[in-house]
C-alpha cells in the first residue's frame, strides 16, 4: 500500500493558519482581560496616599511566630477608603548541619494592622543545600494583599514571622514594606 505525502504546500499554509490563530486568541486574551495588564478605566479607585519603609540590615526571624521589628508603620484610613499592601524581602537561612542543622524548615509570614491577622500565613518550605556541612540559602519573596472593608481608624500595619528549623537561623535582608490607600468613590 503506498502512502500519500501531505503537499509541501498545504503543510506550510496550514502551520500559518495555526499560527494566526493562536496569534489571534493570544491578543484577544490580552486586550480583553485585565489579568495580564491590570489596568481599568474604572474611575472609582484614586490614590490618596503612599507609605513606603525600607531597611537594609539583617532582621532575625525568630521561632515563634511574632513582630518582626523595625518592619512596621503608622497609617491612617478614612471611610471609603481600600488598602494595598506589598511586602519584598530577601529570606537568609543558615546553618550547621553537623552541629544538629536542619535543612528542611518552615517559614510563616503575615500581615497585621495593630494585632489583627490580616492575611492567611504564607508558609513557605525549604530543603535547604547543604555544602560542607554548612546550611545556607538566600530566597527572594513578596507578599501583596488588597482590602476594601477595613473600618477607618489608624493603625500600626507590620510584619510577622516565623522560623521552624532546628538549630536553622533565617533573617529577612533588605526587606521594603509598600501601602498605598485608595478612595473609593
Amino acid at each position: 500500500m503506498k502512502s500519500k505525502l501531505i503537499n509541501k504546500n498545504t503543510l506550510i499554509s496550514l502551520s500559518v493558519l495555526v499560527g494566526l490563530t493562536i496569534l489571534g486568541i493570544g491578543t484577544y486574551s490580552i486586550l480583553n482581560t485585565n489579568s495580564v495588564f491590570p489596568v481599568t478605566d474604572d474611575d472609582s479607585l484614586s490614590i490618596k496616599r503612599i507609605y513606603f519603609a525600607n531597611y537594609t540590615e539583617q532582621i532575625d526571624i525568630g521561632f515563634y511566630f511574632g513582630y518582626t521589628d523595625p518592619l512596621s508603620m503608622i497609617i491612617s484610613l478614612e471611610t471609603n477608603d481600600a488598602l494595598y499592601i506589598n511586602f519584598n524581602s530577601y529570606l537568609d537561612c543558615y546553618g550547621n548541619y553537623g552541629m544538629g542543622g536542619d535543612p528542611v524548615i518552615n517559614v510563616n509570614l503575615a500581615l497585621y494592622l495593630n494585632d489583627t491577622q490580616l492575611s492567611h500565613n504564607m508558609v513557605m518550605w525549604f530543603e535547604l543545600p547543604i555544602n560542607d556541612g554548612q546550611i545556607y540559602f538566600r530566597y527572594p519573596l513578596s507578599l501583596q494583599w488588597f482590602d476594601t472593608n477595613i473600618s477607618p481608624g489608624i493603625y500600626n500595619l507590620s510584619i510577622w514571622a516565623s522560623n521552624q528549623g532546628a538549630n536553622t537561623n533565617c533573617d529577612f535582608y533588605s526587606s521594603s514594606l509598600f501601602a498605598q490607600v485608595y478612595s473609593i468613590n
